[in-house]
């Protein structure tokens, strides 16, 4: 989760916003599928997360809330495996804009 938490706090930074008006984070819809098991050799685990701003509708998405997802591979007998641990939602809520998440307009400005 601590993943989670700093990539939607740099997410919002690439945006322009500012990490010090940060209030709270809030998870949402959170699933947790099956547990990510380091190993305890050199070669460790690696693992992806997706982020991506959640979609309000066809043009509008949240501002400060995001879709998540933590997959990690590994590479059995040549072939590479995929397995997904965690999905879901983090909200952010930004001092700026208060309790409930703003919208923005996916596509082309008008």
């Amino acid at each position: 989760m601590a993943l989670v938490l700093e990539a939607a706090t740099q997410a919002l930074e690439i945006e322009g916003k500012n990490a010090a008006d940060i209030q709270n984070y809030e998870f949402r819809d959170v699933t947790l599928q099956k547990a990510l098991i380091v190993p305890e050799d050199d070669r460790g685990v690696e693992t992806l997360l997706t982020l991506r701003p959640a979609p309000l509708n066809t043009t509008q998405r949240y501002e400060s809330r995001f879709e998540f997802v933590l997959t990690s591979v590994v590479n059995e007998n040549g072939a590479d495996k995929f397995t997904e641990h965690c999905r879901g939602l983090i909200d952010v809520d930004l001092e700026l804009h208060g309790k409930w998440p703003t919208l923005a307009r996916i596509g082309p400005k008008r």
